[in-house]
């Protein structure tokens, strides 16, 4: 359905901010318990677990590109802090963020 990519679109330019189901629902103009079924019926994932791994991508990407502390990382990227964001990092890539960093660096 053309609401889903407008969720997908919204997650991926505002993967930062703290969304709610509802806000996100009130978004594309419908219910928020059809929002979550459909989703998931659709994408095979949840919405919060959608927007997870937009998070880790784009945190990855910083790791690499910035000198940026962790935690620096981890609140801009949308996680409440750094040790939320390593254990998430750690569970999905199977390294922690700071040996991910130091593998690509020289």
């Amino acid at each position: 359905p053309l609401w889903l990519k407008r969720v997908e679109m919204l997650l991926k330019e505002r993967f930062n901010e703290s969304l709610s189901l509802n806000e996100i629902a009130e978004f594309v103009q419908i219910h928020p318990v059809h929002l979550a079924q459909s989703f998931r019926k659709y994408r095979n994932t949840t919405v919060g677990n959608y927007l997870r791994e937009i998070r880790l991508e784009n945190a990855k990407k910083d790791l690499l590109a910035t000198k940026k502390s962790l935690s620096e990382i981890a609140l801009n990227n949308g996680f409440s802090d750094q040790s939320h964001f390593s254990r998430l990092f750690k569970q999905k890539f199977g390294v922690t963020p700071t040996t991910y960093r130091q593998s690509f660096v020289s």
